[in-house]
């Protein structure tokens, strides 16, 4: 094409003979510069009037041509397995007829994947013989996971094993180790498969959310949704299963299953121990205010017999002594004491009778 395009010549100028006189220089230089514009004569060496010159339309290249190039299009398409999207069906397309197009490219472009793989994997080979000659010493190492989640890892520790001997830990120094390749969408976009398909396992059978619903949470991106993750595996049974245990999940959930009923009778057997505790606190308080009450009442029975003994006692002497005053006492003698002090204090006078009687009181009239 660039042969045939180089070697076309170039478009002509048609005009009458001497209508360049006196221009020859613009005309020459016609298909080699930009000419704002060019001059002409009206009229040709006999001085017959002539039409204005004319453009020639280009030789188009060759049709063979242009469509070997569209051939040579299309297969370098079909090799690397990528099409101009204007080639694709058009209109609607299901899902499946898509993911069977995509499918297609896979298979198609599969050997620049595989030959990547391999070139990785020999590379990772190379590093594994590397590693002990280079990583010979206790030291920490920034480990990134599948999740793409890094953590920090202690290599050729020195510590010693449960029996108590001396052991190094995280040996890399020792041991044969593989290469594992994988070649396919990244974490975060299995992540979103994962999703997409637990909702529409979610769609069919809204059942499965008690089973499934913290994984569904955990594989989504939004802020918060490892924290609902949590929440609801609390809750679920099935999220305390270990996939990386010997023992088969049923059994886990059976061992979990008693468990959680052992946990429950030891808490009901606390609770019955206080509150039979509790029973004996309340006889003991009870049984120590009877046995107060009745030490008290002991006391106030010995202590009234006594009160009364004395104020026997007492009344005896009393009367006793009242009975000897009156005995020595002049009664004729306090009667005057009594008569006088009454009739200096009040104005009484001690009748024959013996009765108090009022003197010198003004008479109403």
């Amino acid at each position: 094409i660039t042969e045939s395009v180089a070697l076309a010549p170039k478009a002509k100028w048609i005009m009458a003979e001497g209508q360049d006189e006196g221009h020859e220089n613009e005309w020459a230089q016609a298909n080699t510069k930009a000419m704002s514009y060019l001059r002409y004569k009206q009229t040709d060496t006999d001085g017959v009037p002539a039409p204005p010159p004319i453009r020639q339309a280009p030789e188009q290249p060759p049709a063979g041509i242009m469509a070997a190039a569209a051939g040579i299009n299309a297969d370098l398409m079909a090799v690397v397995g990528i099409f101009d999207p204007s080639q694709l069906p058009q209109g609607p397309i299901s899902g499946k007829a898509l993911q069977g197009q995509q499918m297609q490219v896979d298979m198609t472009n599969y050997h620049y994947y595989d030959n990547l793989t391999r070139s990785i994997a020999h590379t990772g080979r190379i590093i594994l013989d590397l590693i002990p000659k280079i990583y010979d010493k206790e030291r920490v190492m920034r480990i990134i996971g599948d999740d793409g989640k890094p953590k920090i890892v202690t290599i050729n520790q020195q510590g010693k094993d449960e029996s108590g001997i001396d052991k190094v830990l995280n040996d890399v120094t020792v041991g044969e180790y593989d290469i594992v390749m994988e070649t396919g969408p990244g974490y975060s976009t299995k992540r979103q498969e994962a999703v997409e398909s637990m909702m529409q396992a979610l769609t069919a059978n809204p059942n499965l959310f008690g089973q499934i619903g913290d994984l569904v949470f955990r594989n989504m991106d939004f802020p918060g949704a490892e924290v609902i993750a949590d929440r609801l595996a609390s809750i679920n049974p099935l999220a305390n299963i270990d996939d990386q245990s010997k023992i088969p999940p049923q059994v886990q959930m059976q061992i979990k299953q008693m468990q959680d009923a052992l946990q429950q009778m030891g808490q009901q057997n606390q609770q019955l121990q206080m509150y039979i505790k509790q029973r004996q606190d309340v006889e003991e308080v009870k049984q120590s205010h009877e046995d107060r009450r009745a030490m008290l009442n002991a006391q106030v029975k010995v202590n009234d017999q006594n009160t009364r003994s004395v104020t026997s006692q007492n009344k005896m002497e009393i009367d006793a002594l009242m009975e000897l005053i009156l005995h020595h006492m002049d009664t004729a003698k306090l009667e005057r004491e009594i008569s006088a002090r009454n009739q200096e204090q009040y104005g009484f006078a001690n009748q024959a009778t013996g009765s108090l009687q009022p003197t010198n009181v003004a008479q109403p009239q």
